[in-house]
């Protein structure tokens, strides 16, 4: 079931060994917020990482949407704590509303997804919501976040179906880029968007190759080379 999908394997979590280091680079107190169940199964060894590194932090879980009042609500908390970075765990909604949260207070963002369905957590933007779940806008942002920390002993062991879910999206970035192009060459567009062409094809054609490998790994619960990359 779900809840078994999000145990790590062999209690083993990249958090025990990036988390604090990362967040101490970048602040010394640290928001961090988080959906049960992404909570429950990475928040104990995140706290310990953090502690280790002599980073004060409050974690507070979450299970609305992304929305402006959220984000309002835990920027606040984060001021009046005078927090410096801002840590999301969870999913594609939490990684938004991280990111979100670290624009309203100017202070560094760090993201720790638990899902591999999402690319929320390296993009530049949050999807926002209004508080009955309808659409509202999207925010832009002119920076990443400062760290993406990835723990396969997470992802190794959620639904298959989010693997697929996750290689299907980042493949269809080359047919996006690519449409109404009839050719992507150095001399026919500038270097930005070249350069994205080539990350988006050379990607595609990774995934096309590893993808299904990676999916069936998931689904016997294996950590491989394949699911890494």
């Amino acid at each position: 079931d779900e809840a078994h999908a999000l145990e790590p394997v062999d209690g083993v979590f990249a958090t025990d060994d990036l988390a604090g280091a990362e967040v101490a680079d970048v602040g010394s107190r640290a928001l961090v917020v988080g959906g049960p169940t992404a909570l429950g199964v990475a928040g104990e060894a995140l706290a310990k990482s953090l502690d280790s590194t002599g980073v004060k932090s409050t974690f507070c879980e979450y299970e609305g949407v992304t929305s402006a009042g959220a984000t309002a609500r835990f920027a606040d908390k984060a001021r009046e704590l005078t927090c410096d970075v801002i840590v999301g765990v969870g999913g594609g909604r939490i990684m938004d509303l991280a990111k979100a949260i670290g624009l309203a207070t100017r202070a560094a963002v760090i993201e720790v997804p638990t899902s591999i369905a999402t690319c929320a957590a390296c993009t530049p933007l949050s999807v926002m919501y209004t508080e009955e779940g309808g659409f509202e806008s999207c925010l832009r942002f002119r920076r990443e976040v400062d760290a993406v920390i990835v723990d396969f002993g997470v992802m190794a062991t959620q639904p298959a179906r989010l693997v697929a879910a996750g290689v299907l999206d980042a493949m269809a970035k080359h047919i996006e880029i690519s449409n109404g192009v009839s050719a992507e060459g150095l001399m026919d567009e500038d270097v930005q968007r070249f350069c994205a062409y080539e990350y988006a094809r050379t990607n595609r054609s990774l995934l096309e190759r590893l993808g299904p490998v990676a999916y069936k790994d998931v689904a016997s619960h294996r950590m491989t080379p394949a699911l890494q990359s």
